[in-house]
């Protein structure tokens, strides 16, 4: 049965009550029975396949710091020596995650940083930390700007905070921050997500809609049915490929003029017809074609994770043919994981991204 199928049969409904299960022994400290579970979870490899990162990271803190014999915390040689095994068990999990391909970049960085967290407790030598290609330890960071305005306090409003606009008019952080680079020489749009997941659904169409068997029952559908699931890319591994190949050679402009103009206005996952075909033309030449491709190649295997957590605003420079992306933060506000490594792939690509911190002031005072 394809991959994507499986999620329909009674195979994926009993790995859902056996994760579920999983969670219940947690609950009650019952740590041997979800170890077991989880080992079981593991062993296979039909169904559930992305959410096999979470399950290899609560499994390692089970090793780590649940399992351990009572005699683990008596001080003395045995007790040092039990503790010693539950690390060390811990690690080998970690490594086996490493090795695993279908573990996602989130779960690969903090499967890492759990791995040397295990390795200095063990009082490892240089030589002996394991080492991998797909070790995650450090995410890039992005240069960060400070940007100043007159936040409006009312104690009556949740939600995001609101901030005293150019026209007078309140409007919100990343409003303010678009405002500021404007004034710099930019121009951009609050897009979110929504710029990379338009230029990757109209890059990649003609693949998207491609006839796989059973995937598009009806013409009303705006995605095929295992569009966010791991099989979207192993289904059509050749299709992708060469068409990221296409896009690092630089051509990416006329498919994305072509299917602009045959789909505007439909329903597609991604798409956003806010968006003008001119804007996804300039944003995609100044990235470039080894950039898009790069960012194409994420969405392709990861949708249904990445396609969240993109910087906040897509700025352009058509003077300097530049384009950047910008994380806008507030006062108290903090990158997310997803944001982090969202940031890493960009600056790891030669994209130019940058962190947009909004402090309350006056703007004058800080020139």
């Amino acid at each position: 049965i394809a991959y994507w199928k499986r999620r329909f049969t009674p195979g994926s409904v009993l790995t859902r009550i056996a994760e579920r299960g999983a969670k219940f022994a947690a609950n009650l400290k019952q740590y041997a029975d979800e170890e077991r579970v989880l080992e079981s979870l593991l062993a296979q490899t039909a169904y559930r396949l992305g959410k096999r990162g979470d399950w290899y990271e609560r499994l390692i803190l089970v090793h780590s710091a649940h399992l351990k014999p009572k005699r683990a915390n008596s001080s003395g040689k045995a007790g040092d020596k039990l503790r010693a095994a539950s690390l060390l068990s811990a690690r080998d999990i970690c490594i086996r995650a490493l090795n695993d391909r279908h573990v996602g970049r989130l779960s690969l960085h903090s499967i890492s940083l759990q791995l040397r967290k295990l390795e200095a407790k063990l009082a490892f030598e240089a030589d002996q930390l394991y080492e991998h290609p797909r070790l995650s330890l450090e995410w890039e960071k992005a240069p960060e700007r400070t940007v100043y305005g007159v936040r409006i306090n009312d104690r009556a409003r949740r939600g995001p905070s609101l901030w005293d606009g150019n026209d007078e008019v309140p409007c919100s952080v990343e409003r303010l921050a678009l405002w500021r680079y404007q004034s710099l020489g930019y121009s951009g749009l609050h897009s979110e997500n929504s710029m990379v997941t338009s230029l990757f659904s109209l890059l990649f169409w003609d693949i998207i809609f491609h006839p796989l068997p059973g995937a598009l029952d009806t013409e009303y559908q705006s995605r095929p049915l295992d569009m966010g699931s791991e099989s979207f890319y192993f289904s059509r591994q050749t299709l992708i490929d060469e068409r990221l190949e296409e896009i690092a050679s630089g051509q990416f402009a006329d498919t994305i003029q072509a299917n602009y103009d045959f789909g505007y206005g439909a329903e597609c996952v991604g798409v956003s017809w806010d968006i003008t075909c001119d804007q996804l033309l300039v944003v995609s030449k100044y990235i470039g074609g080894k950039g898009l491709a790069a960012v194409c190649r994420v969405l392709a295997r990861e949708y249904r994770s990445k396609s969240s957590g993109f910087p906040d605003l897509c700025l352009w420079r058509s003077d300097k043919e530049k384009v950047m992306f910008v994380e806008v933060k507030g006062p108290n506000d903090t990158l997310s994981d997803s944001q982090r490594d969202w940031i890493d792939i960009l600056v790891r690509n030669g994209i130019d991204v940058e962190v947009c911190l909004v402090r309350e002031g006056d703007a004058r005072d800080h020139d």
